[in-house]
């Protein structure tokens, strides 16, 4: 537990979760390698971020408390010149 402290961990859904992810992280998200129950580590806007495919449409992401207010605002930001459906992407916080 004391290696999470520092840290926030927000569940992520939708039906389009992977396209707006995929416009700012560089994974392959149709490889077998990032295929759910795979978890990847990679960069978001320069901060280290831990990511778990929990299924087809959902993934937990882990990132550096410090960072955890920003992510909504960009994950909103990203997926705005998209034109997504409002629940293209949910945010859970959890922790």
């Amino acid at each position: 537990r004391a290696a999470f402290q520092h840290h926030f961990s927000t569940r992520m859904t939708g039906s389009r979760l992977f396209d707006v992810l995929a416009s700012c992280v560089a994974i392959d998200w149709s490889s077998p390698r990032a295929a759910a129950g795979c978890a990847v580590q990679t960069g978001f806007h320069h901060v280290p971020v831990f990511i778990l495919r929990t299924g087809d449409t959902q993934c937990d992401m882990i990132v550096p408390r410090s960072f955890a207010s920003s992510l909504s605002d960009w994950m909103t930001d990203i997926a705005a010149p998209l034109d997504l459906p409002a629940d293209a992407v949910e945010m859970d916080r959890t922790g």
